[in-house]
């Protein structure tokens, strides 16, 4: 999310390469501290909306039903209304 990836759409932040994010993320061993350091990047730049927007075109979900912010994932049956025939599992 740095340095951008054309092939997942990421633009990245401008001017930065992977010199700079060795730098940004030196000394950060959790994901928490490596999201956090990588946020802030954003933010001192003036795009921490394309942050968010990065964080959620790449997230790769490392704990089952936990989104990329440590929020809860709802299932597609629970955000549906209740009673939707839909989203049983019969059909």
């Amino acid at each position: 999310m740095l340095t951008g990836d054309s092939t997942d759409y990421v633009r990245g932040i401008p001017k930065v390469g992977p010199k700079t994010a060795d730098k940004i993320l030196a000394g950060k061993e959790s994901w928490v501290d490596q999201y956090v350091a990588v946020q802030q990047a954003y933010a001192s730049k003036g795009i921490e909306h394309e942050f968010w927007e990065n964080a959620t075109l790449v997230w790769i979900q490392r704990e089952e039903g936990i989104n990329f912010d440590g929020r809860p994932i709802e299932s597609a049956t629970e955000s549906n209304e209740e009673g939707n025939e839909e989203t049983s599992e019969e059909g």
